[in-house]
């Protein structure tokens, strides 16, 4: 059993505010929904307005990676909206009902804080060789274009206190004490973590029970997203739930990192199998995060080959060179504790074997950028090959 001294007492949550409903964009006809993708916001922003800034259209101001003022609360995405030609969506967009012809859902997390000032950095293009990039642009084009047969999932995170706006009240995943170390007052993000956790994990499983058999689901987030994104996949919540690893097609995340990562490589620093390393960290991050043992109650896990353990086992992690919100070796160090990659590194040597992939775009801060998108749906089309 991992005992952690540090974790803070759960407080109730009654009288807790409830999640918002996501806001969720369908296919448009005569394409029929086959796939789904969750994607997560961070803290600053919720998920009606993160997906108004990612489904702008490439060629509108929200997709330039130059601009110099940073994005830090929702009213900013909205003042770049406003040149862009797409409407803001209200904070509580309605949950629409899928149709019947329905498959697949993909689910995006916003994360904090939007654009960093440019910051020059030593740090080169690093472009995998397994990602096929396509950086062409067509006036008018969006993400939904390319994935025209994909249901776009915008969840948001519940209304709580964040230390690093100075307690004010926002919509985050969990709580974040300063931007310059993830380490510091990194306990008082584990009760957003637990809660967040539950709710993605019912959010995910209502999806998949709505799709047919080939129907996939793709799950990443930005900024905080991305780290909520990768805590969910090590909790093992959604095999917990039941949910088949073959529904999962993959993890995206973008500019992120990975709360207690020095804790979780001390977990698995002395262990050789990845099966074992696996079986470590997932019983470390619910112990963690105070979520029920697996089964009976004992520290045995699913077993790996069973295919119940893991979800899904393909990863793309992207990241801005000049970001300085979230730094580019944050994400390397997160792809390297993933994969068994980063040779000669500790994290390296003790992976836990998934095929995390990772790429760096030259010029771009804390934000997105157009290639970075197109990438996106290359690799997804990797994975599944329904692009047109």
């Amino acid at each position: 059993m991992i005992h952690n001294p540090h974790r803070p007492q759960m407080e109730s949550t009654e009288e807790r505010p409830l999640n918002p409903p996501p806001h969720i964009t369908h296919p448009t006809p005569p394409h029929k929904h086959k796939h789904t993708l969750i994607l997560l916001h961070g803290t600053s922003m919720t998920g009606p307005s993160f997906a108004s800034a990612f489904l702008a259209p490439f060629d509108s101001p929200i997709f330039d990676p130059s601009l110099p003022v940073p994005v830090t609360a929702p009213s900013e995405t909205t003042r770049l909206l406003a040149g862009s030609g797409t409407p803001p969506l209200s904070p509580l967009s309605p949950t629409f009902s899928p149709s019947a012809s329905e498959s697949a859902v993909l689910l995006l997390t916003p994360g904090l804080s939007q654009l960093a000032p440019p910051l020059s950095s030593a740090l080169s293009s690093n472009p995998s060789p397994k990602i096929k990039s396509s950086s062409q642009s067509a006036n008018g084009q969006d993400i939904a274009d390319l994935l025209p047969q994909w249901k776009l999932v915008f969840p948001t995170g519940r209304e709580r206190k964040t230390t690093v706006f100075g307690g004010k009240k926002t919509h985050a995943w969990f709580d974040i004490h300063i931007f310059s170390d993830r380490t510091i007052g990194e306990d008082s993000s584990i009760e957003g973590l637990r809660e967040s956790v539950v709710y993605l994990s019912h959010l995910i499983k209502t999806e998949i029970d709505l799709l047919p058999p080939e129907g996939k689901i793709v799950i990443g987030g930005f900024s905080q997203g991305s780290a909520m994104a990768m805590i969910l996949l090590l909790s093992g919540e959604l095999s917990s739930m039941g949910v088949d690893k073959g529904r999962i097609g993959g993890w995206w995340g973008a500019s992120g990192w990975l709360p207690f990562r020095r804790q979780i490589w001390e977990v698995i620093s002395n262990s050789a199998e990845a099966k074992e390393r696996r079986r470590r960290v997932t019983a470390f991050v619910r112990e963690l995060l105070d979520l029920p043992a697996f089964g009976d109650g004992s520290e045995s896990l699913p077993d790996l080959e069973g295919g119940k353990y893991t979800e899904g086992e393909k990863i793309f992690l992207a990241h801005g060179a000049r970001d300085v919100k979230v730094r580019p070796e944050w994400g390397e160090q997160m792809r390297a504790l993933l994969s068994l990659g980063g040779k000669g590194s500790r994290e390296g040597e003790f992976g836990l074997d998934y095929d995390a992939q990772g790429k760096i775009y030259e010029g771009l801060g804390h934000w997105w950028c157009e290639e970075e998108v197109r990438d996106l749906c290359c690799w997804i089309e990797g994975m599944v090959g329904d692009l047109p």
